[in-house]
């Protein structure tokens, strides 16, 4: 097709009535910029959004980019002179669709969706509504706003190189044009879910600012932006919380923003969410339907066998004794660290409070188990785990016969009436004694 060709063209259209060579004919001029030829296409009654081998010519537009192709595409006064409402999209997925959803609305959704700030300040210009919703495509499949699109842009595997540095852009275009930073997409989550989830701190700093709900929960689990951002950013939580999240909300999970730092092994955050006050015991609360609690942060450590995260939480006050679950013989952290055989973290638990009486009661209990699967006297029939595991236990029974030392008595003491890590610290004490206060030594 060559662009002075258009009488030709114009007689090869009128014998062609199969839509796919039609939009083929549109992506192929489209791609070879002849500007003529989209013209003659689009008032043949070329659709711009059919997809072909997964693009369609609006596509092909925004990624060469041709803007001049793009609004020969869109921008015919007939395709935005429509005035529409927005969509709504409730929490469960339904949707109510405006009554005509127009080309410009869907390009603008396409290109928030592809990072490029040039193509969505050209369609905006053009009266694009930034408040409309498009099913996404098949990487994600969900119903959602331009907006999230926008959000999403970084997130998707075939984005282009300059989504990620062009998302804060778009967004930023799109807020200022009236998108609605409160609508949710048919997974539940709002655009402030999407953006600590793209690491956007930006769009994230620019939402809140625009008036997101900070403690608004994903429909399906209750998570909250600071519990997505909990799992990864250190600057994500901080501006969440600066914008007045609150640090022991929980989602339906029972999990606060600490579970979830600690659930992703993320250190830093743990321990700036306990620094900002967080909770080290998770859920303050229990609820009638929930009568025990499902975890605590200390409870997940021990799980993930994490000595770095433990010693943390006790630092700031975890508490040990805490009862967790429905399973008796794991309801607390040192039955959990007894059971998985973890002799590491049982030595400090037993450093940091734990009933030398209680302890030592716990360990015969799993000797004589062990013991019981052979005959007396004849333990060399066990299996290598079973004998590793008792010449542990053995050695665990013989230290808790001893009498404690008397600096880690001391440190139990002081703790215990200390009202708090903060409080702790501002004792007039050696920093040296501070640290062995705060489990330097674990």
């Amino acid at each position: 097709m060559e662009d002075d060709d258009v009488i030709s063209l114009q007689k090869y259209l009128s014998n062609i009535h199969n839509v796919e060579t039609k939009t083929a004919a549109l992506l192929s001029a489209v791609r070879s910029a002849r500007y003529r030829c989209i013209t003659l296409l689009m008032e043949n009654g070329c659709d711009p959004l059919l997809t072909l081998d997964g693009t369609s010519a609006v596509h092909c537009a925004v990624t060469k980019p041709d803007m001049k192709a793009l609004l020969l595409l869109v921008g015919q006064p007939s395709l935005i002179a429509v005035n529409t409402k927005p969509v709504e999209v409730s929490n469960g997925g339904e949707q109510s669709w405006c009554d005509e959803q127009r080309p410009v609305d869907e390009a603008l959704f396409i290109a928030a969706g592809l990072g490029s700030v040039e193509a969505v300040d050209l369609l905006l210009e053009c009266g694009a509504n930034p408040n409309c919703c498009f099913y996404y495509d098949d990487e994600f499949l969900v119903l959602c706003s331009t907006l999230v699109a926008a959000c999403l842009a970084p997130l998707r595997h075939i984005a282009p190189d300059n989504a990620v540095s062009g998302a804060d852009d778009v967004i930023q275009a799109l807020v200022n044009s009236g998108a609605n930073v409160q609508r949710r997409c048919s997974t539940g989550m709002m655009p402030l879910h999407w953006v600590v989830r793209a690491g956007l701190m930006r769009s994230l700093t620019l939402l809140v600012k625009s008036g997101a709900d900070v403690d608004a929960k994903r429909a399906s689990d209750g998570k909250t932006p600071l519990m997505m951002a909990a799992e990864s950013s250190v600057a994500s939580v901080a501006t969440l919380l600066g914008a007045g999240a609150a640090i022991d909300a929980t989602d339906h999970a029972r999990f606060t923003a600490l579970c979830h730092a600690v659930n992703a092994d993320n250190q830093a955050t743990a321990e700036y969410l306990l620094q900002r006050g967080a909770n080290p015991n998770g859920s303050p609360t229990i609820t009638a339907l929930i009568p025990f609690l499902t975890t605590t942060p200390l409870y997940l450590a021990t799980s993930m066998g994490s000595r770095a995260l433990v010693v943390l939480l006790l630092k700031w006050g975890a508490t040990l004794h805490e009862s967790v679950g429905k399973i008796p013989s794991r309801a607390t952290v040192f039955q959990v660290a007894l059971c998985v055989s973890n002799f590491e973290l049982v030595g400090v638990f037993l450093a940091a409070g734990v009933d030398p009486t209680y302890a030592s009661k716990l360990v015969c209990e799993h000797i004589e188990d062990i013991c019981s699967k052979v005959p007396p006297g004849m333990n060399h029939l066990l299996p290598v785990d079973d004998r590793v595991r008792l010449q542990s236990l053995q050695k665990l029974h013989v230290e808790l016969s001893q009498p404690q030392m008397l600096k880690l008595l001391c440190r139990l003491a002081i703790r215990h009436y200390a009202s708090g890590h903060r409080q702790l610290c501002k004792l007039p004490l050696p920093s040296a004694l501070c640290s062995f206060l705060s489990f330097g030594d674990l």
